[in-house]
């Protein structure tokens, strides 16, 4: 009985350690070199609206899950020629909205709340990216998540029928 236990709790140790399959999504203007930033000159349009979609890249919502998101926004203000890069962690389940710094210019982003749930429902996410005063250049974003892969899920549901059927025997 504990030999057969034993074999079945070995993949399970072993299935935690596999690795995620990482699907990428890329927006800019010139996809895909994204040379041509999208100057937003806070005097005229404060806002810069855009979505990702997953779907293009090979993400199928109801099937795929993502256990993680991270996006990254590339942007430019005032006279520098050097880019900032805003990271995020979408995994929390907390609204992302949050200023930031780049060349004493404030950088608004809004990915609105549950933001890894609409992309499991979806496979989309809007994105806003905002100054408060001056300007910027947004250059590109990238989306980036992280689902497990399906020989990983199959070892799983094969351990769980294992243990199911030893059980079983166990009791008749």
């Amino acid at each position: 009985m504990f030999k057969k236990l034993a074999v079945l709790l070995i993949p399970a140790l072993i299935a935690p350690a596999a690795s995620a399959l990482l699907i990428t999504d890329t927006h800019c203007l010139d996809y895909p070199t994204c040379h041509e930033p999208a100057l937003i000159d806070a005097a005229t349009s404060t806002t810069y609206s855009y979505t990702h979609d997953l779907t293009d890249d090979g993400f199928t919502p109801g099937v795929d899950f993502a256990k993680e998101a991270w996006l990254s926004i590339e942007v430019r203000t005032g006279n520098s020629p050097d880019t900032e890069i805003i990271r995020l962690n979408l995994g929390g389940g907390v609204e992302l909205s949050d200023s930031v710094l780049v060349d004493h210019t404030p950088i608004t982003f809004n990915v609105g709340m549950f933001a890894i749930n609409i992309i499991n429902d979806t496979g989309m996410l809007a994105v806003t990216v905002s100054a408060d005063s001056g300007w910027f250049a947004f250059k590109r974003s990238d989306l980036t998540v992280a689902v497990p892969e399906p020989g990983t899920i199959s070892l799983l549901g094969a351990m769980l029928l294992g243990l199911g059927l030893i059980r079983r025997r166990a009791t008749s």
